[in-house]
């Protein structure tokens, strides 16, 4: 793994300020960025050494791409979009991980992330002022629900450098922290709102270094509560009213809106005409022909089954990961992105494991845990991996798999000394040390 050059450094460094803010310019470092990478890479002879298995699941998730533009029945202009949408994502984070970031450049890359999305934030609320939208947006990103996405992620960074650096730098991103949760308050995000109050929950779980036992304890507690609150109810009446104003406001208060605001109706919707394309799916850009009104009437018809419209909710995207990678690709291209997705969830956990039991904290795998949450828990609400904060959320898990993949290099390469040099008490022979180098 060859080290950051100072032409990539600088390039990262511009379009990490400029993602949430600038979508023109940020293409432009993007792709400066790629082929600054190729011929660095070219120049020191390595590009990182061969495929590992979860690289094969998304570029072979990139190829699927292409079968969907042209075996969908509602045309190839928006999927093959959607391909070059999704290279965007992908290639930065597989770029990353294939180099040697060292602390201090990693610090720099990760402030600059935070304060563009600083900048951006003000930016949105000056806009918002100005016109009298109902939600800020930034510029870049767009939708109030990304928006908020992306400030959910930036407030990830941050307090996983309230958790590893010292003095002022603490206080300066503890500061920022406060900061993009507050912004959490005009966008009227609940599923950003929720991974922001995950990532806390982590964070503390992890400055305490709560022990196992503790957190099952904890869990537990937490279940029993719940069920309490529950059935209370049923004894006391003002646990009863509690509870409805709750359930009212989940489903949307006075907008009508069903449980999940509607998210198991759209569901609904994408696995009735998933039958059609069940393996690569309608393509991005077309979920909304594929649910609308129209497609699923005339398709209800054709199976000859009645249409029932409370069931099904029409809208232009899934809402949920699940959803929205299901019908956009179909069964091959969401088996894909999970393959990547759990190799990535257990690289996290065995780092968490042992970090909780005895190992030092790392930026790299922390900010990769942060990522993690916003995929999971912001995917239970919203299209994650998507857009600018799919962006994002992918250099931050290139950063933090790079990392890991070369600390396990090196965990292999010291068993592998040991295996071969038995004897401690002296150095080794230069005969020996050569046979190690051959094998590793």
């Amino acid at each position: 793994m060859r080290s950051l050059s100072k032409p990539e450094f600088y390039l990262l460094i511009l379009f990490l300020f400029s993602l949430p803010s600038f979508e023109g310019p940020t293409n432009l470092l993007l792709v400066s960025y790629l082929v600054a990478w190729v011929i660095q890479s070219w120049r020191v002879k390595t590009f990182g050494g061969s495929l590992r298995l979860w690289e094969y699941a998304l570029l072979l998730f990139l190829a699927a791409g292409f079968i969907t533009a042209f075996s969908n029945p509602f045309g190839w202009e928006e999927p093959l979009k959607g391909v070059l949408t999704s290279a965007k994502l992908i290639l930065p984070g597989i770029c990353l991980s294939r180099t040697r970031v060292v602390n201090n450049q990693l610090l720099y890359l990760l402030t600059s992330a935070t304060v563009g999305t600083l900048f951006a934030v003000l930016a949105a609320w000056y806009a918002w002022w100005g016109t009298g939208t109902a939600y800020p947006e930034l510029h870049s990103v767009g939708h109030t629900n990304q928006s908020a996405l992306y400030i959910a992620l930036a407030f990830g960074i941050s307090i996983s450098l309230v958790l590893t650096q010292k003095g002022w730098l603490r206080i300066t991103f503890a500061l920022l922290s406060v900061f993009f949760a507050l912004a959490m308050l005009p966008q009227g995000s609940m599923t950003a709102t929720g991974v922001v109050v995950a990532m806390t929950a982590l964070a503390v779980a992890m400055k305490l270094r709560l022990k196992l036992r503790t957190l099952l304890i904890t869990l537990a507690s937490v279940v029993v509560i719940g069920f309490t609150l529950t059935y209370a109810g049923k004894i006391i009446p003002e646990f009863d009213t509690l509870a409805t104003k709750v359930t009212y406001r989940i489903k949307g208060g006075d907008s009508g809106s069903d449980y999940y605001s509607k998210r198991d109706l759209i569901f609904n919707a994408a696995i009735f005409s998933l039958s059609d394309f069940p393996w690569f799916g309608v393509g991005d850009g077309h979920f909304g022909k594929a649910t609308s009104l129209e497609y699923i009437q005339a398709k209800a018809a054709e199976r000859g089954v009645e249409y029932q419209g409370k069931r099904f909710f029409h809208t232009s995207h899934g809402h949920m990961i699940v959803t929205n990678f299901l019908l956009n690709r179909g069964i091959i291209g969401l088996s894909l992105m999970l393959i990547f997705l759990v190799i990535v969830a257990i690289m996290h956990i065995q780092w968490l494991w042992q970090y909780f039991f005895s190992r030092k904290i790392e930026l790299e795998p922390v900010i990769g845990l942060m990522a993690g949450v916003y995929v999971v828990v912001g995917g239970l609400g919203n299209s994650t991996l998507y857009v600018e904060h799919g962006q994002l959320a992918f250099c931050l898990l290139g950063l933090a798999i790079g990392c890991l993949q070369q600390s396990m290099h090196e965990t292999r390469r010291l068993v592998d000394i040991q295996t071969y040099d038995t004897d401690t008490s002296v150095e080794p022979r230069k005969d020996k040390t050569s046979v190690v180098d051959k094998i590793n």
